[in-house]
């Protein structure tokens, strides 16, 4: 499904709004918004494998590792995207309000995936 062309710039609580009835996710940047690829069998493998070991050096501590569903919300870059592996120490993502986007990462990781509809923003944002 094609992204709506609103009027007026596509700002993040926009694109929220939307996220939440759409089927397939979508990663958004400076008010454009992007369809989200799958995986291969390696790039899952090394995903859980990263975020296995992510959340086993953060137990004990007030720290939480996240897994590529949840969103990270930039707001320095107007971006939200789908990191495939993310950690937040920071109070203000245990919110009821951060519940679907976390805003405060202190580490998040990416393993290349250079696909033709993403590498632009690939390149920009990660």
């Amino acid at each position: 499904m094609a992204p709506p062309k609103p009027e007026q710039p596509f700002d993040f609580d926009a694109y929220m709004a939307w996220e939440e009835t759409q089927e397939e996710r979508h990663e958004f940047v400076a008010g454009e918004v992007f369809a989200m690829s799958g995986g291969s069998d390696a790039h899952y493998t090394i995903l859980g494998n990263t975020y296995s070991l992510l959340k086993a050096a953060l137990r004990g501590s007030r720290c939480r590792a996240f897994i590529a569903g949840m969103k990270l919300h930039i707001e320095a870059a107007d971006a939200a995207l789908y990191p495939d592996v993310f950690a937040t120490c920071d109070s203000r993502d245990d919110a009821a309000s951060a519940s679907h986007a976390k805003g405060h990462a202190c580490a998040a990781m990416n393993q290349s995936r250079r696909l033709p509809p993403n590498e632009k923003v690939d390149r920009r944002t990660r």
